[in-house]
């Protein structure tokens, strides 16, 4: 998805035997959570940008983030975007090279994040990209890279 679209993908994985993850949750569910915030990160991401998939320890636990190196977000939309139908003002914009969605995507991500006991957090800075983070679904001692 991100290498035909002319986009950097790096994924972040255990850096030894020793550092492997233990994913505590449904794997159908977390494959729709990470299609919608890598999907979200490829369209967000300009042409040359940089996608990072990365496994970390979080708060006792383990994450998994999507880090993009899109226009990022204004702290007034932050709360506002696992509401559905929501869409950012970047994203409402509908013409020929439209990113609009229906803006679902994140609410249906967020709701199969918390039947699973966990949760998705954001954090971003317009001009800077954003970093979505699936937390309390592994245990793991992971380092990472960045773009």
């Amino acid at each position: 998805m991100a290498a035909r679209s002319g986009r950097d993908l790096i994924v972040v994985g255990p850096q030894t035997d020793t550092d492997g993850m233990a994913v505590l949750a449904d794997p159908d569910r977390l494959h729709q959570i990470l299609l919608n915030l890598l999907h979200n990160a490829v369209k967000f991401t300009p042409d040359g940008g940089c996608i990072t998939l990365r496994g970390a320890r979080r708060d006792g636990s383990g994450a998994l983030s999507v880090t993009d190196t899109g226009p990022g977000i204004a702290a007034d939309e932050l709360p506002l975007l696992f509401e559905r139908f929501y869409r950012s003002d970047k994203a409402r914009a509908r013409g020929e090279d439209s990113q609009a969605g229906a803006g679902l995507g994140l609410a249906i991500a967020q709701g199969l994040a918390q039947a699973q006991d966990g949760h998705i957090d954001v954090v971003s800075t317009p001009g800077s990209g954003s970093t979505f983070v699936r937390g309390g679904i592994i245990r793991s001692s992971i380092g990472g890279i960045s773009c």
